[in-house]
Formats: C-alpha cells, sequence, structure tokens
C-alpha cells in the first residue's frame, strides 16, 4: 500500500532502504535516466550525501 503509513515499523529500520514502487526491478526494464538517478542516490547514500529526487512525505510528490 502507498503511501506507508506514518507509524509503519519499516520507515525506522535501519537495515531497509524505502524505494518507490518503480525502484529498480530488473535493469533491462528500466529507463537509463531512472538507473542513472538510481545509482546517484546509491553513491550518494554511501558517501553520506543528500539524495536526489526526494519525496516529500507530507505531500507525497
Amino acid at each position: 500500500v502507498e503511501p506507508f503509513p506514518a507509524d509503519e515499523k519499516l520507515w525506522t529500520l535501519p537495515n531497509v532502504i524505502l524505494t518507490p514502487h518503480i525502484a529498480v526491478h530488473e535493469a533491462a526494464n528500466i529507463d537509463e535516466r531512472q538507473f542513472a538517478v538510481f545509482m546517484e542516490n546509491a553513491r550518494r547514500l554511501d558517501a553520506g550525501e543528500s539524495l536526489i529526487n526526494v519525496v516529500d512525505k507530507a505531500s507525497w510528490y
């Protein structure tokens, strides 16, 4: 169910990364731009930097 409720425990798990329903499923089926954003955010997450295209949880876009 999207969006998850605010009290959903998955939001707080340190070993879980929540992604939108368009997250990488199979690399052959995704647009190059989506993959580029995914890879850049993976790099940023690893480096402790701010992510791009972050969804505002209050408005859900």
